[in-house]
């Protein structure tokens, strides 16, 4: 598909594209990538403006970005600014990866309604965590799943206590959190709506206390590849002995080493 600079479509018998109907611009961006939406609807000023366009969950309701493309400031500075205009209709939000700070970018995001959040491979958000961590704190009220994985935190984000609906949590492969404090895992206490937390290669050797906080709602725990655990530490999932075992756990192990738990966590 063609288009003009003046917002024409090509061979449409000059029908202005800013004439068109939401429903059939979000048809005609069914069939284009995400990268072509954007050209397509960047293409005239009044259609980039056009409220039941930026707000259209059709076109924009998942959003995914990778280091490569997002290489300069000015890049991020952009899709930040992409984002707050759509704010009212990106649902999920997919960073990968990246040796710079996704900081720029995600401030986009405060006042968003995003219901899920992940940042993959991302060094430099847990090098620069007050930062990069600060929009979460605004989604309180909406955001139910976040993935930070290989994100260099040596600390549960403090803005978790915020996130009042999350449900689930994926930490995997922050090798950093296996030499991390107790007060580490603070904020995990605080998180008592979560269903599925992974753990997974976090290189943890011993189980965190804040866990006991989640005995009534987790569902799902997935602490794999952590060889400090124990060979029994793996994923636990629909387990009606979890609850009871968390329940317990801090009077059981606290923070002593799980070698010997193995019939504990999966019977």
């Amino acid at each position: 598909m063609g288009r003009r600079g003046k917002g024409h479509l090509a061979g449409s018998g000059g029908t202005l594209l800013i004439t068109l109907p939401v429903e059939v611009l979000e048809l005609i961006c069914s069939t284009l990538d995400l990268s072509d939406r954007a050209a397509l609807t960047s293409c005239c000023r009044g259609l980039w403006l056009r409220s039941d366009v930026t707000t259209s969950t059709l076109m924009w309701g998942t959003i995914a970005t990778y280091g490569w493309n997002t290489r300069t400031l000015a890049v991020r500075m952009g899709l930040s600014k992409w984002l707050a205009r759509h704010a009212a209709a990106v649902g999920r939000l997919h960073y990968h990866g990246g040796s710079a700070s996704p900081a720029a970018a995600l401030a986009g995001v405060e006042g968003a309604v995003l219901t899920a959040l992940e940042v993959h491979f991302s060094p430099a958000f847990g090098l620069e965590l007050a930062e990069a961590g600060a929009p979460l704190a605004q989604l309180g009220s909406c955001l139910t799943e976040l993935v930070l994985q290989a994100c260099h935190l040596s600390c549960i984000p403090p803005q978790l206590s915020a996130l009042s609906m999350l449900r689930r949590l994926d930490l995997e492969s922050n090798k950093e959190l296996g030499s991390a404090c107790k007060a580490a895992f603070k904020p995990l206490a605080a998180a008592t709506q979560l269903t599925q937390l992974r753990l997974k290669a976090c290189r943890l050797r011993r189980l965190p206390r804040q866990l006991s906080a989640l005995a009534s709602s987790l569902k799902h725990l997935d602490l794999a590849n952590n060889p400090g655990l124990g060979d029994g530490a793996a994923y636990l999932g629909g387990n009606p002995a979890l609850g009871p075992f968390l329940a317990r756990a801090p009077a059981a192990v606290g923070w002593q080493p799980l070698l010997c738990l193995a019939s504990s966590l999966t019977s």
